[in-house]
């Protein structure tokens, strides 16, 4: 079974209190600000609909399946993360009857039983070969299972008036994906990947546009750039210092023209043919 190659991702490492604190907070905020929109996706998506048993994939703090499993409480949910810090707070604030944590990473989770779907949202773009995520996707499936994965649109960002330190500190990021062969390079082309393969199709693949408008001061949208700001300095992933960052985007909370915009991308792909 090909294996998914492990990157040194100081980003992700939550071995650190106050690391696991920023994420925890971080992952919080995501999901009350994107939920609506994910769920008017997964309300249309007759896939979603049939599934029964869903694997969420790097569920971290569990905030988000949680919510998902209460508000579509007749499946049965399995969710894993490599965290041991986050899986913690998961267990203990978001189990339920329908709903397990486990700390696994997906290449290394062998359950009992097979999945009729698999979620990974905001996952994929963290890892280096797409092709393995599809090869151990198929393994946890049932035959015909299906994989979404949940990513932004970056092409749909924008902030106005502009942020040009913010979109600096974004390009950084970019550019260091592409040196590390992260995935976060190539969202756009991840239905071209599978479908190459031959062995999946694109069964749903939908754009949604996210808007804010300002002004932003004292908003979860500044908590939640000021988080990631936080995120990145705690992780040292940029060399570049991020006080400047965190100013500017203070100063731009307070215009009465701000706005801003996110991409969400839904990509549902469906394993064609099973196990050999």
């Amino acid at each position: 079974m090909v294996q998914i190659e492990p990157i040194e991702n100081s980003l992700l490492d939550t071995s650190e209190k106050n690391a696991v604190e920023k994420w925890h907070s971080l992952l919080t905020l995501q999901t009350e600000l994107f939920l609506p929109h994910e769920i008017c996706f997964l309300l249309q998506s007759q896939i979603w609909q049939d599934a029964i048993s869903i694997l969420d994939v790097g569920c971290g703090n569990g905030s988000y399946i949680s919510h998902i499993s209460k508000f579509f409480p007749d499946k049965f949910y399995t969710a894993i993360d490599h965290s041991s810090e986050l899986i913690l707070i998961a267990q203990k604030e978001c189990a339920a009857h329908n709903l397990h944590f486990e700390q696994k990473a997906l290449e290394t989770f062998y359950p009992e039983k097979e999945f009729d779907l698999i979620l990974m949202r905001l996952v994929v773009q963290h890892l280096n070969d797409f092709s393995s995520v599809l090869s151990q996707a198929k393994r946890l499936l049932k035959p015909g299972g299906k994989l979404l994965i949940i990513e932004p649109d970056l092409n749909k960002y924008h902030n106005q008036p502009a942020t040009r330190l913010f979109d600096q500190m974004l390009n950084d990021i970019e550019l260091q994906s592409a040196q590390k062969n992260t995935n976060r390079h190539r969202l756009s082309s991840l239905g071209m990947i599978a479908t190459e393969t031959r062995e999946w199709a694109i069964a749903q693949d939908e754009l949604t546009t996210v808007p804010f408008v300002g002004p932003f001061e004292r908003s979860k949208l500044l908590d939640l750039y000021h988080l990631w700001i936080d995120v990145l300095d705690l992780s040292e992933t940029l060399s570049s210092p991020l006080n400047n960052v965190r100013e500017e985007i203070k100063n731009w909370s307070r215009e009465p023209s701000a706005y801003s915009q996110v991409g969400i991308r839904f990509l549902m792909l469906e394993n064609k043919y099973g196990k050999h």
